[in-house]
């Protein structure tokens, strides 16, 4: 110990001890990068060197360590220093390397002239350390640098005259208020003759030959990755490597960064302290502090602790996870009273520790001490040769190979070591450090002693220390010490020395300098192997997690008896027996394949789970997170398992009901512990691994029977809130959790009695519970910690429901029982009382004792069981099912009928059988207040007087026994308890009657209320059978895996109807092809490819054979066949990459198929799309398409997501929640926050459903859709500008320009356009307008606006559109109808659900449900319970949503009707016979909009008044036959389709009709669908065409305005344009811009009613000039807004600035043009042409300064004109032009 432990014994110090695997794979630290920088070599030569030179080669060196000092270093840079040169003073190189490019510190020359010698030589002053000026007494420093390889060189620090402190510094590594440092390596140095005057004084931990300190306190300072290897220190009589940090230890304490109560601690990480060779340090050869992670390896220690204070040659303090492996440790200190100095020690603070594989020797103060002190500990001594060690005299704690400090809250497993002590050496195996009265604390299963090889030679010598005797378990001993035998090992073994080869024989390491590189020849430990035939090879018992290997690096087997001791050659595999309770999964008896069924008493299920080379794995259905079931037998739980990674690395979480627990599995085999309490017949391996979940390997699972016990009582205190009156000053860590924790290893400790006054016992130490609820409670257990917990404790126990009045529970104030654990129950007056709070007060002191506390749990009473939940209930009278008060449900009642009776109503309930009942609990509707004035200010309704009731037993129903009385009842409480009366407990009752003798009165009638309970609970204990307890009983069933992709598909058949039958999942429904069909088929279509594994139809009684075809890449191809008349016989089948499937049955089947299946999973096709989905509001993307963006997310896919509203219908705080629950679910399914665009606008309503018959004109976005272009809406909150979460994502309109746009129509859509063209979207997934939410019908259709707006600049630009409706357009809001068996941890039996087809679709819409677009969802969001889902996780993120509603759209497909968007017709100028056109968007049927992309027209029938969408359609003024509409094009076109769509309504149709083309050609049509529907004219070649013209020739005599809903002419370019214009789009993210003080512009006061908003081009800037500027030319850089220009005359000139924010729209034969004004011009100039060159452009001059608009009269039709405009200053009578804006572009209407 380096403390005063005597102080820390006394206050008994233990902090929480956190358990962690120990099987830590590091990754080496100094990782070469094949990327490295390429630095500059910079040379040093102290003898031919020169400080002028540049140093850059060896003819150049430099001379100076102040040279070098002065000179700031970069990444990839080498420091070379001549070999045989030396240089005196400091060495401090300035600079940093980077991750893979280090900086590095190394020597040149021939190596037979040693290494660069730096001798420190320095003073620090009379003061010492000087840490504010950074002067300190060290050779070699570096502050607060990283990425350094210091090596090759040889280090001194020894001066000869002054005192200087006993502070020393070989190298110091030095970090201060500078967060995380990385990689700063010591490699290969000698560092040596580091010795302090006077020489005989040592320097305390912090000073020595390699210190890596970190000082500081604000801010959090550590290293990370840090390797010290390969480096001789020698002579240092200070440490020899060592970590310290005021931010771990507080080795500093006047710095210290660490808070009262431990908080602050930033401990280092991944410590790789390997390969070094210590040889005579003062103090500790190796000491790392304050870290999470260190690995101590292939060290060596000779004759270290050389000092006269004493060290452990190699410890470590305040580490989270140790590994201290491989290493020698020799002649360490001496056999007087050193303290601490045994080779390892595990010391202060270190939670987990595993020292294996180590040989220590001729040590005498021992091998191995765990300190323990201050924490729970968890430590491993194992496979560790010990050669006589521990036979000094050592009084703390030496003279032991093993010794133990202050056990109390830790655990040390011993095991598989060999310890040896020849006759000159007499040693203790065991001592404790402590001394006393741990005897019985440490015979206890957390200190064992197994399979270890205990030889000791000296007669009648030293063996066991009886305070630390540890529980022995078939160890085998040997020698002529018989002392060393443990009667209590009833297992023992006799340890055989002549089994041995030689066991005196060994040597010690050395070390030596080979080629400049230390080598190390470790001491020889060939004599030490057993023999072949040796007695102790298969006598060892297994050890889970036994770290895989032995000390001579032989395979140690899980579950396969080991040899006893370290070596584990010539072992025979011998099975090891688990014992009663335990079954073992191994897996060996397996063949490879797949495994379902049951195996081994488990059920793995239908499949998914696969065995190879006996280990288990699961098959790959996604890349998320899967979740495979293990149905185990009742009354077992998982405890342990094995597991690796085959590539890259995974978590596994194990869960089981209420348990669960997370392992990181790598490449390396494990075992991991669950440390399961309970059982549980369903558990489920969680796996996420970004290989593919089959990439994890599992074996050796055990299952533990957890026996049910009747002391079953609940803890209530568990991790519960504690309140303390006081903490140790001296220990912030013992603190009041540690109470509740349940580790008995923490305790809390109070302040001592001095700050508690010694006169009143109310203000002693104590400690108050939060129960966190209201219990009845039972029995109480206090266990004292420290080393006075066996003291005579006075206490008492109080308890309260306010924390104000409390009852004294139990009194313990005159105990006099001197014991740690004391159990007491609660005073039976209090019995039935209901506690929210348990105090515990010490009242007296004990002597020499703080009050420390180490558990305390309060315990309601045995949980029983509800035997009513099981029963069946009546009652006397009925309003509500007298069921309900059984159905566990305190919120459902039965409710008599109280016009018939109220008092004297009674409930009844039969329990099936006779029970034995303890108690019973009523839960009422509410509580009961007591006046009316009371109940008429809460929302209670019942006041005035309780319920009264009386409950009794019978078995015949005729005789009773009263089992409670409550008929004088006085308790207003809503829930009352009673236990049964005394002198009926022992009987038995089948049934339980309740009747009411009297009701509370109700607040508004004033008389009783109805008889009504809400719950009634008959309690009793379940009685266990112990045969029954003993049976393997599988309860639960496995995993069923759904990968049917059958499912839910659209079916085309090729005769008959009802092809869907074979895909609804509901064997009633069949199909069975007509008697004529000669190729009867089945063909399901796919939404992308699959690779399938199985087939299978199910046949409606007689089976027929048929076989099966899939479409490929090459076509469609037979995939197998099945014969057999068997119905359901499944055929395996691989094939891959599928896109359909057809189900061929014989000539003349008359069979009825009810059912096909085939298995499969998505092939993973990369298809490169772009998605866009379109959210009217936030939840719509997910409810609508989250399949589809998960999918293409994992198949590398861009999703990005636009919202029109932020949903904000309850206010702006309800919007901005939602758009941060959105973010989190779209991040849980792999959609980054940056692809999330926010419009911003407003959420007024809008459903049009149910009683709401005029809800469409409250939707926002169907005002904005019919709005003006810039009349200002607002929203029902008074919002009127944009708006998004600026904390999370804000509105899309200020990411882009750094405003807030107003609530116009224009905005609106200039905005969706901006985003369309950023993301220029292959698919745009878009709510349909028949979805009855009016803003999700508006804005799909302003989507469609947008699209078709996008397409007259950039004709390349075709996105695919699918429509999907979430809210129905039939009254029923309630879309998907089919809710399925959802709910949160509810287990999917068999399939979740599928979208249904709706009612009236096709009579009510445009759309068809067999031609429905039915895409199927990952596995990821099929997976069931619905805890693993991932849909259902990512809808869970909408919090303000109704999750009940919202889960039912968790499905096993998402549905969409699909359209393309490449008709050509919007190119051409449309005219027609007549048009009935309007000025409002409402009703404006003129001709353009046959060619709006929308084919839809007026019709009736829609939910709530809404019609169909006439303005969606040309519809002439009153005409008939003869009516036309022409579309004529600029340019040729070939064309190859026409779709013609008649007006929907069914009164208007065209029943003959023709087409004209300008070639003359003459195509008849003939009549249209009357519906709607599409007619497809197919031209066969492609016709080249400039002119179209559609006729009508007859119309139904019903028809009073011919028209057409849309004319669709599919067809390109005849010739393709020689130069192309570029496309106004750019992919990818949307970047953020917040420009400050940006003008607002909007379109003005335009008064054309349609405009098209134009954004800047981004890909291709244009800056030609068309007016020759001879008198100015400009300087500068271009991108400046004002440039310098000079006249003929050599003046100066400012230019005006560039014209910034042009925008343009487009009405007929008219453009209008907008900029920013220019404060400083005199006027403007406006360029246009119709090429992006402008060749031949036209010029507009505006002349005065604030005039910013001006409207184009001479333009053209249909029509790409490119815009740009400039402003103009006027000098000497002259124009002086500024550079153009950005072009713009623009189709001419």
């Amino acid at each position: 110990m380096k403390r005063n432990r005597l102080l820390a014994l006394f206050l008994s110090l233990a902090l929480v001890v956190t358990t962690v695997m120990g099987n830590v794979t590091y990754a080496a630290a100094d990782t070469e990068n094949s990327a490295k920088a390429t630095g500059v070599s910079y040379y040093v030569d102290s003898e031919n060197g020169n400080d002028d030179n540049d140093g850059t080669s060896e003819t150049k060196a430099w001379k100076s360590l102040e040279k070098v000092n002065a000179t700031t270093f970069k990444p990839g840079d080498k420091l070379r220093f001549k070999r045989g040169c030396s240089w005196s003073g400091l060495l401090s190189p300035k600079g940093s390397g980077e991750k893979g490019n280090p900086i590095t510190i190394d020597a040149y020359g021939d190596v037979k002239d040693g290494r660069p010698v730096i001798n420190g030589d320095s003073w620090c002053g009379e003061n010492g350390d000087d840490l504010e000026n950074r002067v300190f007494n060290t050779a070699v420093f570096f502050y607060n640098q990283e990425y350094w390889e210091i090596t090759s060189i040889e280090v001194t620090n020894h001066t000869e005259t002054k005192d200087d402190h006993i502070k020393k510094y070989g190298i110091l590594i030095m970090g201060q208020d500078a967060g995380t440092l990385h990689e700063i390596n010591v490699k290969n140095t000698y560092v040596h003759d580091v010795i302090s005057i006077p020489i005989g004084q040592q320097a305390g931990i912090g000073r020595g030959g390699i210190v890596y300190a970190i000082r500081g306190n604000k801010k959090a300072t550590n290293w990370e990755n840090i390797l010290v290897e390969g480096n001789y220190v020698k002579n240092v009589n200070h440490y020899g490597i060592n970590f310290i940090s005021t931010w771990g230890s507080s080795t500093f304490p006047s710095e210290s960064g660490i808070t009262e109560g431990g908080g602050g601690t930033y401990r280092s990480k991944n410590l790789v302290i390997r390969n070094n060779y210590c040889e005579n340090i003062g103090n500790a050869a190796i000491c790392p502090s304050d870290y999470e992670d260190a690995l101590i390896e292939y060290n060596v220690s000779n004759k270290c602790n050389s000092g006269p204070n004493g060290n452990v040659p190699i410890w470590w303090e305040y580490g989270q996870k140790t590994i201290c492996q491989y290493n020698e440790v020799f002649g360490s200190g001496a056999a007087d009273n050193k303290e601490d100095s045994q080779a390892f020690d595990a010391d202060v603070c270190t939670d987990l520790n595993y020292v294996q594989y180590n040989y220590t020797h001729d040590n005498p103060s021992g091998s191995f001490f765990e300190c323990s002190l201050g924490t729970g500990f968890e430590t491993y001594y194992r496979y560790n040769i010990s050669v006589n060690d521990g036979y000094g005299t050592n009084l703390y704690g030496g003279g032991a190979v093993v010794t133990l400090q202050n056990p109390t809250g830790g655990k040390l497993d011993a095991y598989n070591n060999l310890i040896y002590m020849d006759a000159d050496h007499d040693g203790y195996i065991t001592r404790n450090w402590h001394g006393s009265g741990l005897k019985d604390y440490t015979a206890s299963e957390k200190f064992t002693f197994t399979n270890n090889v205990i030889i000791t030679e000296k007669e009648n010598g030293r063996a066991w220390d009886e305070n630390y005797i540890g529980v022995a378990n078939n160890n085998a001993y040997g020698g002529a010490n018989l002392n060393n035998r443990r009667d209590d090992d009833t297992n023992a073994k006799v340890a055989v020395k002549s089994d041995y080869i030689k066991l005196e024989e060994g040597t010690s390491a050395t070390v030596e300098d080979v080629d400049g590189e230390f080598k190390i020849t470790f001491g020889t430990v060939d004599g030490y192997r057993i023999k072949d035939g040796a007695t102790v090879v298969d006598q060892g018992i297994a050890v889970i997690d036994n770290g895989g290997q032995d000390y001579y690096g032989n395979e140690v087997k899980e579950f396969v008896k080991p040899n006893i001791g370290a070596d584990n050659s010539y072992n025979g595999g011998v099975k090891e027996d688990l014992g009663e309770g335990k079954i073992l999964l191994d897996f060996d008896d397996c063949e490879n394949g797949a495994l379902a069924g049951v195996y081994s008493n488990c059920d793995f299920g239908n499949r998914g789970w696969n065995v190879t080379d006996g280990k288990l794995w699961a098959t790959s259905y996604t890349n998320e997170e899967q979740a495979n079931k293990l149905a185990i037998p009742d009354k077992y739980a998982v405890t342990s398992f094995e597991a690796y990674c085959a590539s890259g690395t995974a978590t596994v979480k194990v869960e089981a009901g209420e348990e669960s627990k997370t392992f990181t599995v790598t490449g390396k085999k494990q075992t991991f512990k669950t440390n399961f309490k309970k059982q549980d017949p369903a558990t489920y391996f969680v796996v996420k691994s970004d290989n593919g979940v089959d990439q994890v390997k599992f074996d050796n699972i055990v299952l533990t029977k957890k026996n049910k016990t009747k002391t079953t009582a609940t803890n209530l205190t568990r991790d519960k809130k504690v309140t303390t009156s006081s903490i140790s000053i001296w220990d912030s860590g013992c603190i009041g959790s540690n109470i509740v924790d349940g580790d008995e290893g923490t305790i809390w400790i109070a302040n001592g009695w001095s700050d508690q006054g010694d006169t009143l016992a109310e203000n002693r130490a104590n400690f108050i519970i939060d129960l966190d609820g209201s219990y009845v409670l039972d029995m109480f257990d206090i266990t004292f910690g420290g080393d006075q917990a066996k003291s005579a404790w006075k206490y008492k126990v109080e308890g309260s429901a306010d924390k104000e009045n409390w009852d004294l529970l139990w009194d313990m104030t005159e105990n006099t029982e001197s014991v740690a654990n004391q159990t007491g129950y609660i005073d039976e007056q209090f019995a039935n009382n209901k506690y929210s709070y348990v105090k515990v007060t010490l009242t007296e002191p004990v002597p020499n004792a703080w009050p420390a506390v180490a558990e305390f749990d309060a315990y309601s009473p045995k949980p029983l069981t509800n035997f009513a939940l099981e029963g069946e209930a009546t009652a006397s009278t009925v309003s509500r099912d007298p069921a309900n008060a059984i159905d566990g449900s305190d919120n459902s009642l039965w409710v008599g009928d109280g016009y018939s009776e109220k008092v004297g109503a009674w409930w009844m309930v039969d329990l099936g059988k006779a029970r034995q009942i303890q108690a019973f609990d009523l839960v009422f509707e509410y509580e009961v207040l007591p006046t009316l004035e009371d109940a008429q200010a809460a929302s209670t309704p019942v006041y005035g007087q309780a319920w009264q009731y009386k409950i009794e037993g019978s078995n015949d129903k005729n005789s009773w026994n009263m089992l409670w009385d409550n008929t004088d009842n006085t308790d207003f409480s809503k829930e009352q308890y009673g236990k049964i009366a005394a002198e009926y407990a022992n009987n038995k009752y089948q049934y339980v009657r309740v009747t009411l003798t009297q009701l509370p009165l109700h607040k508004e009638s004033r008389v009783e209320v109805w008889p009504a309970i809400g719950e009634v609970k008959v309690l009793g204990e379940e009685v266990i059978d112990p045969e029954e307890e003993k049976k393997i009983v599988l309860t639960e069933k496995g995993q069923n895996i759904d990968i049917d992709l059958a499912y839910s598909q659209p079916v085309t058949v090729s005769s008959s109807k009802d092809g869907e039958n074979v895909t609804d999942r509901n064997a009633n429904t069949t199909w069975a092809p007509d008697a004529d069909d000669a190729n009867p088929s089945l063909t399901i279509g796919l939404d992308r490819e699959y690779n399938i594994e199985n087939f299978s139809v199910d046949f409606d009684g007689e089976a027929a054979p048929y076989k099966v075809l899939v479409n490929t890449s090459e076509g469609w191809v037979e995939a197998g066949s099945c014969d057999s008349k068997d119905s359901g016989n499944v055929v395996s089948v691989s094939k891959n990459e599928i896109t359909g499937i057809k189900f061929e049955f014989e000539k003349g089947m008359t069979a009825k198929v009810a059912e096909v299946h085939f298995d499969g999973v998505d092939a993973k096709v990369k298809h490169h799309k772009r998605i866009l989905v379109m959210a009217p509001h936030e939840d719509d993307e997910m409810l609508m398409a989250g399949g589809v963006m998960n999918r293409a997310v994992a198949n590398g896919d861009e999703v990005y997501v636009v919202y029109a509203t932020n949903g904000d219908f309850n206010g702006v705080g309800h919007g901005k929640t939602r758009i941060s629950d959105t973010v989190n679910a779209l991040n849980t399914i792999g959609v980054p926050t940056e692809h999330l665009y926010f419009l911003g606008y407003a959420d007024n309503g809008g459903m049009g459903v149910g009683a709401f018959t005029t809800a469409f004109t409250d939707s926002f976005v169907y005002n904005l859709y019919i709005s003006e272009d810039d009349k200002l809406l607002s929203s029902r909150n008074g919002v009127t500008k944009t708006y998004g979460d600026e904390s999370v994502r804000n509105d899309y309109h200020y990411l882009m320009t750094g405003e807030h746009a107003s609530y116009t129509r224009a905005n609106f859509l200039a905005d969706l356009e901006s985003v369309m063209k950023s993301v220029n979207p292959t698919d745009v997934y878009m709510t349909s307008r028949y979805d009855m939410h009016y803003d999700h019908a508006y804005f799909g259709l302003f989507g469609n606006e947008a699209i078709k707006n996008i397409q007259k600049e950039n004709d390349k630009f075709q996105p695919t559109v699918h429509e999907a409706i979430i809210h129905s357009h039939m009254t029923d809001e309630v879309y998907p109808k089919d809710q399925g068996n959802y709910g949160w941890g509810k287990e999917l039996n068999t399939y979740l659900g599928a979208w249904q087809h709706l009612d009236g679709l096709e009579e009510k819409t445009m759309l068809n449900w067999s031609e429905r677009e039915n895409v199927l969802t990952p596995y990821s969001m099929r997976q069931g319970p619905f805890k693993y889902n991932l849909k259902d996780k990512a809808l869970r993120e909408y919090t303000t949503e109704y999750y009940n509603w919202i889960a039912s759209f968790s499905k096993v497909n998402e549905v969409f009707y699909k359209h393309e968007t490449n008709s050509i017709g919007l190119f051409a100028d449309i005219t027609a016979s007549s048009e009935n056109s309007s000025d409002s968007r409402w009703d404006d049927q003129s001709a353009v909009k046959a060619v709006d992309g929308i084919a839809d027209g007026y019709a009736t029938g829609l939910a709530n008044l809404h019609t169909r969408f006439p303005w969606a359609e040309w519809v002439t003024k009153n005409e008939g036959a003869g009516a036309w509409l022409n579309l004529a094009f600029n340019e040729e076109y070939k064309v190859s389709t026409i779709k013609l769509y008649d007006r929907p309504n069914t009164d208007d149709q065209i029943t003959a009709s023709h087409l004209e083309l300008d070639d003359g050609t003459r195509i008849e049509v003939g009549e249209l669908p009357n519906d709607g529907s599409v007619k497809v004219i197919n031209l066969g070649e492609e016709k080249v065409v400039k002119n179209i013209k559609f006729v009508v020739d007859k119309v139904s005599d019903s028809t009073t305005a011919v028209g057409l809903a849309e004319i669709e002419v599919l067809g390109s370019k005849a010739k393709e344009e020689e130069t192309t214009t570029p496309e106004e789009t750019t992919t990818g993210d949307v970047e953020e811009t917040t420009t400050g003080d940006v003008e607002e512009t909007t379109t003005g006061n335009v008064e054309e009613s349609t405009i098209t908003k134009v954004e800047e081009t981004t890909t291709k800037k244009t800056e030609e000039t068309t007016t020759k500027k001879p008198d100015v030319t400009t300087t500068g850089s271009s991108n400046q807004e004002v440039t310098t220009g000079t006249l003929t005359d050599g003046s100066s000139v400012k230019l005006p600035a560039k014209v910034k924010k042009v925008k343009i729209s487009a009405n007929k034969a008219k453009v209008t043009v907008t900029w920013k004004k220019n404060k400083k011009a005199k006027g403007y100039e406006i360029s246009y042409a119709t090429n992006k060159k402008f060749k031949k452009a036209s010029k507009v001059n505006v002349k005065k300064n604030n005039k910013t608009k001006k409207v184009l009269t001479k333009i053209k039709s249909n029509k790409v004109y490119y815009i740009k405009v400039r402003a103009y200053v006027i000098v000497n009578g002259k124009k002086v032009y500024g550079k153009y804006s950005k072009v713009r572009k623009i189709r001419s209407k």
